[in-house]
């Protein structure tokens, strides 16, 4: 739906573009500054100002919303501050011309409240988390195929409650961050800092919102739906089988498998910026019996995945995102004494297994371009 960055801020201090190729681009109304932000640069409101994004379809959900944001709030000139409003001139107690609205309550709670199914708004409250001067990552989802609302602070589910209706009230209002035109005695502009704030018409899963808290997801600059591979992923997580239970948490230098260890292995991991290179020193773990590793980037939830399955000589690729050390060649179980030792290094890029009867003496190599299964893209 739409996407305002504020990257672009202390080039053009009147015009707000959106990056989601929709062109919901806005017009400052007011004095907005530009500040050191979450991600590049963020708006400073001052408690007087707002942007303001004409009407649009792209802007009028169906039946699913997500709303998402870094906010810093400085102050309250009134007990209710606006965020995000789509809607008309208010309506007391009834609300039905709000479309959706985000606001903060100087009680330190955040509130979202759509109306839909040409009825009343609904209303939902997160629990106490606002400090002041201090961010917060806030996600507001308004899942009418469900028929739930929830909040989500700093990448975690805050509060959740049944919601009944099955559409929004859309209309042809403008949108406005920063303020509203209800104009209510109550009510006032936001007076602190926004960065990045998006809409998206759909209801964002927890392991997207977990992706846009930790800012490792990647996102297209087109209306395309185009996927981006990762380039980062820190820290990793290693999943062991079930026979040998355990999870490797990588945050930083070397660790050891634990669980995985054997009397016939000898592991590590090592992490490095954006690259982890796995070592292992394995012999067949008897007949029928192997042993795999699914890894997942725990910032995206993605399967970090070397593409189609590919059994070579005792080390296979699966598209899951798993690979895994098994019986050598034709799966047959070699002797306990017959080791290969085996080097698999993961950049941004690539996944390459070394593989000989010594890391010293590698004698086959295999590479194949990195994939990863998921990314998030402004539609």
């Amino acid at each position: 739906m739409a996407n305002w960055n504020f990257d672009d801020c202390a080039v053009n201090n009147s015009t707000v573009k959106d990056t989601s190729g929709n062109q919901n681009n806005g017009t400052i109304n007011g004095n907005l500054s530009c500040v050191a932000g979450v991600s590049n640069t963020a708006l400073q409101f001052d408690g007087k100002s707002y942007i303001n994004v004409p009407s649009s379809k792209s802007l009028n959900p169906v039946d699913q919303l997500t709303a998402s944001f870094w906010i810093r709030v400085d102050d309250f000139i009134n007990p209710v501050s606006t965020i995000i409003h789509k809607g008309g001139v208010g309506i007391p107690v009834c609300l039905n011309n709000r479309e959706y609205a985000f606001y903060v309550h100087n009680n330190f709670v955040f509130h979202q409240t759509p109306a839909g199914d040409g009825s009343c708004a609904h209303q939902v409250y997160s629990t106490k988390v606002i400090e002041k001067g201090k961010w917060l990552h806030y996600v507001g989802v308004i899942d009418r195929k469900k028929h739930v609302m929830s909040i989500y602070i700093n990448g975690k589910l805050n509060i959740e409650q049944p919601d009944s209706y099955s559409s929004f009230n859309n209309n042809n209002d403008d949108l406005r961050i920063g303020f509203s035109k209800e104009g209510f005695s109550w009510e006032s502009p936001f007076k602190g800092a926004l960065d990045d704030v998006r809409l998206y018409n759909r209801a964002l899963t927890d392991m997207d919102v977990q992706a846009l808290y930790t800012s490792n997801a990647q996102f297209s600059d087109e209306f395309n739906g185009t996927e981006l591979q990762s380039t980062s992923w820190s820290p990793g997580q290693f999943n062991l089988p079930s026979q040998t239970p355990g999870i490797i948490t990588v945050s930083g230098g070397t660790v050891t498998f634990g669980a995985w260890r054997t009397a016939n292995t000898e592991n590590k991991v090592t992490f490095s910026g954006n690259k982890i290179v796995i070592e292992a020193r394995f012999a067949g773990l008897g007949s029928g019996r192997d042993t795999h590793i699914d890894l997942v980037d725990t910032k995206t939830g993605d399967y970090i995945s070397a593409g189609e399955s590919n059994y070579w000589a005792g080390l296979y690729l699966h598209g899951s995102g798993s690979f895994g050390l098994s019986p050598d060649s034709n799966n047959t179980n070699p002797s306990v004494n017959t080791f290969k030792e085996y080097r698999i290094t993961i950049d941004g890029t690539s996944f390459t297994i070394e593989r000989g009867d010594t890391l010293a003496n590698i004698t086959e190599t295999k590479t194949r371009k990195l994939v990863l299964s998921h990314s998030l893209n402004v539609e």
